[in-house]
């Protein structure tokens, strides 16, 4: 069971949250965010963030309980996804050490119909920060 889902359990995730995870969040933090913006650098006003108002008990539990919710919330959509027929974009790093685009967003790009899939070079899980033209540019696109 991964630690986020503990967070998310009554007893023992008040628990974690108030003890051990806030400094483990705080240490862990600078890596999350190089992992997050890699291959680029981390913007400077990120890095400036006060990395400490994330790794509080309050927040620490939130993130867990919506990690813990994510994934059945997600496989419930699923369902609905060869009856969208919004037209949708869906941008992706090729560098993304985050998630894998083939698990999601290829993945998602076959479940819906009309859907734009753009597989972004030399970009990882923060397309809007590193490549907001190509994020504009897919709006754009869509909105037509």
């Amino acid at each position: 069971m991964h630690v986020s889902s503990l967070a998310a359990q009554p007893i023992i995730g008040p628990l974690l949250c108030n003890t051990v995870l806030p400094p483990l969040s705080r240490l862990s933090e600078p890596v999350n965010w190089r992992a997050h913006f890699a291959p680029h650098e981390v913007p400077e006003k990120t890095a400036r963030y006060p990395f400490s108002l994330t790794a509080r008990a309050e927040q620490t539990r939130t993130f867990a309980l919506e990690s813990w919710l994510l994934e059945p919330s997600a496989a419930q959509l699923q369902e609905r996804h060869p009856n969208m027929e919004l037209t949708t974009a869906i941008l992706c790093g090729e560098c993304d050490s985050v998630l894998s685009s083939q698990d999601h967003s290829v993945r998602l790009h076959k479940a819906l119909p009309n859907s734009r899939l753009k597989l972004l070079p030399n970009c990882g899980h923060m397309p809007h920060y590193t490549h907001s033209g190509a994020v504009l540019e897919a709006i754009k696109d869509v909105a037509q």
